[in-house]
């Protein structure tokens, strides 16, 4: 009698092991590699939109400034709730051991005097500095996630001013932190406020935040805006 040898069948897993990716597999990566590069450059394209959409806001509220029109605190906090995320750029510029020890009404205090000291210091810049023509200049990926938007201005005295733009992703992008002339805003706001924070606490740096930049006279940091 002739005896039958049967081959045990080999699992997906040793198929797949082997090489050989089932057909419903294939089709899904397939798709995925074709779509992942268009995927990446519809997000750049609109943090770049933002960016350059956002920056046009912040010439026209300069250009009133030095007109001498009146309201452009309002308009730059409708610009800071629109198109920056300021309570993560505020938290960014806490030392690390303040964030994690002080409570939330400290931290709800602090955020909203944050507000108040950019506000004042983006208005005070704008009354004094060249006005700057500022374009797109290009955007790259970040390994954080967040797609960072180069910028170019230029101002008519020949001055010209570079930063890059930290944006998150997706369909609603927000402006979470930059870098002018190559000083990372939250890092340099750290020196500024590590300094009040050990002489006065949270209550001092929220006293200091709701004079404007004229609250830090004498901090470390550098004035980023100039």
């Amino acid at each position: 009698m002739r005896r039958i040898i049967r081959r045990p069948r080999s699992s997906g897993r040793a198929r797949l092991v082997a090489g050989r990716v089932p057909p419903v597999a294939a089709i899904v990566i397939a798709l995925f590699l074709a779509l992942l590069p268009r995927t990446l450059l519809a997000g750049t394209a609109a943090a770049e939109q933002h960016v350059a959409e956002a920056m046009s806001v912040m010439t026209e509220i300069a250009r009133a400034v030095k007109e001498g029109k009146g309201g452009q605190d309002a308009a730059f906090r409708r610009l800071l709730a629109k198109d920056f995320d300021a309570s993560t750029l505020a938290m960014a510029s806490l030392p690390e051991e303040v964030s994690e020890s002080a409570d939330a009404a400290s931290l709800a205090k602090y955020r909203s005097a944050f507000v108040v000291y950019l506000t004042k210091a983006f208005l005070e810049e704008a009354a004094r500095a060249p006005l700057y023509e500022t374009r797109v200049a290009g955007s790259r990926n970040h390994a954080t996630g967040r797609i960072i938007v180069h910028t170019v201005g230029e101002a008519p005295n020949g001055n010209r001013r570079e930063g890059d733009w930290f944006v998150t992703p997706g369909a609603a992008p927000r402006i979470v932190d930059a870098a002018i002339r190559g000083i990372l805003l939250s890092a340099n706001e750290r020196k500024r406020f590590a300094r009040v924070l050990a002489r006065g606490g949270m209550s001092g740096l929220v006293a200091a935040l709701e004079k404007g930049p004229s609250g830090f006279t004498g901090s470390p940091g550098e004035d980023v805006w100039r």
